[in-house]
C-alpha cells in the first residue's frame, strides 16, 4: 500500500503568512504535506502581492527543503477573476468551484487540512460547506492563532517564518464529515438553491443532449474539459488550446444552453459542471 497524499488547501488574502506559518505547524506535528493549493480572489494588488509572496516560498517544487508542489485556484466568474463575493451568483460560483475541487481531491484519495484562517470570511464559511459534503473523518480544518505582536510585525508577508517559540497555535475547527456519514445525502449537503433548482431531471437530460447536438466535435471536447476541470486554464491544458479558444468554445455552449433553459436558469461555467458532468458521467 502506498504512502497516503496529503494537501493544505488554504484560503488566501492580503496575509500570505498565514499560509507558511499554518504549513510550518503542520510540518512541525510531523503532518507529510505533500501539496499546497490556495483558494484566492483577485481584489487588487494587495491580493496579488501576497499571492505572489506565497508563490515564491515554493521554487522548484520544494519548500524549506522539503519536495512539495504548489498550485491554486483563482476563483472565477464566466472565465474572469472574481475580485468580490457580494451577489449571490458570485456566492454559487465560488461555492461551485471549490465544491468541485474537493470532490476532485478526495477522488484522488487525498487527506486533507482545510486551513479557513485566510482572506474573506465568507470564503472560508463556503470552503466550510463544502468539506461537509466531501470530507471524512480523517480530514481536519484549522484555524490559526497568531499574537498580536506577531501579527504586526509580520504584517503583509514581512516575516514568512517566525521561530516556535513566537506562540502561533494551530486550532482544530470541529467538521461533521455529514457526506461521508450519509452517503445518499451527499448531493443535498450545502447546495447552494440555484444548483438545487438545476437538477438532473430527465427534462434537463433532454435538454443536455439538444445542446451536445447542435455542438462541433471540439466544442464537445471543450465541454467536457469545462465540466471536469476546476478553472479554465486547466481545461485549456487538457486540450492544448489556448484560453481565448476556450473562451470562444465556452460562449458558445453557453448560448445553445441558454437557447434550451428557462431564463431565469442563467448558464454558467459552474452551471455545466454541475448539470453536464453528471449527464456525461451517465453516457459512460
Amino acid at each position: 500500500m502506498g504512502t497516503s497524499l496529503n494537501t493544505l488547501i488554504a484560503t488566501l488574502g492580503g496575509q500570505p503568512q498565514v499560509v507558511t506559518f499554518t504549513l510550518d505547524l503542520l510540518l512541525a506535528r510531523d503532518e507529510r504535506i505533500n501539496e499546497v493549493l490556495v483558494i484566492w480572489l483577485d481584489a487588487g494588488q494587495r491580493y496579488r502581492h501576497a499571492f505572489e509572496r506565497l508563490q515564491g516560498e515554493f521554487i522548484g517544487d520544494r519548500y524549506q527543503g522539503q519536495p512539495i508542489h504548489f498550485r491554486h485556484l483563482r476563483l472565477e466568474m464566466d472565465g474572469r477573476p472574481l475580485p468580490d463575493l457580494y451577489a449571490p451568483t458570485h456566492i454559487d460560483a465560488a461555492w461551485g468551484q471549490i465544491d468541485v475541487l474537493l470532490s476532485e481531491l478526495k477522488a484522488q484519495r487525498r487527506h486533507l487540512h482545510l486551513s479557513l484562517s485566510g482572506g474573506r470570511r465568507i470564503l472560508a464559511l463556503l470552503a466550510l460547506s463544502a468539506a461537509m459534503r466531501h470530507f471524512t473523518p480523517s480530514d481536519r480544518a484549522w484555524h490559526i492563532y497568531t499574537p498580536d505582536a506577531v501579527r504586526a510585525s509580520a504584517k503583509d508577508g514581512r516575516l514568512m517564518h517566525v521561530e516556535r517559540a513566537a506562540g502561533l497555535r494551530l486550532i482544530a475547527v470541529p467538521v461533521h464529515p455529514l457526506g461521508a456519514y450519509y452517503p445518499s445525502f451527499r448531493d443535498l449537503l450545502g447546495q447552494p438553491p440555484r444548483v438545487l433548482a438545476s437538477a438532473l431531471t430527465e427534462e434537463n437530460r433532454q435538454r443536455c443532449r439538444r445542446v451536445w447536438a447542435t455542438l462541433s466535435p471540439r466544442e464537445r471536447d471543450a465541454l467536457q474539459a469545462l465540466a471536469f476541470t476546476t478553472t479554465r486554464q486547466e481545461a485549456a491544458q487538457r486540450l492544448h488550446i489556448s484560453l481565448s479558444t476556450i473562451d470562444t468554445h465556452k460562449q458558445t455552449i453557453l448560448r445553445q444552453c441558454r437557447q434550451h433553459w428557462p431564463p431565469d436558469t442563467r448558464p454558467d461555467v459552474h452551471f455545466l459542471r454541475n448539470i453536464f458532468r453528471r449527464w456525461l458521467d451517465e453516457q459512460k
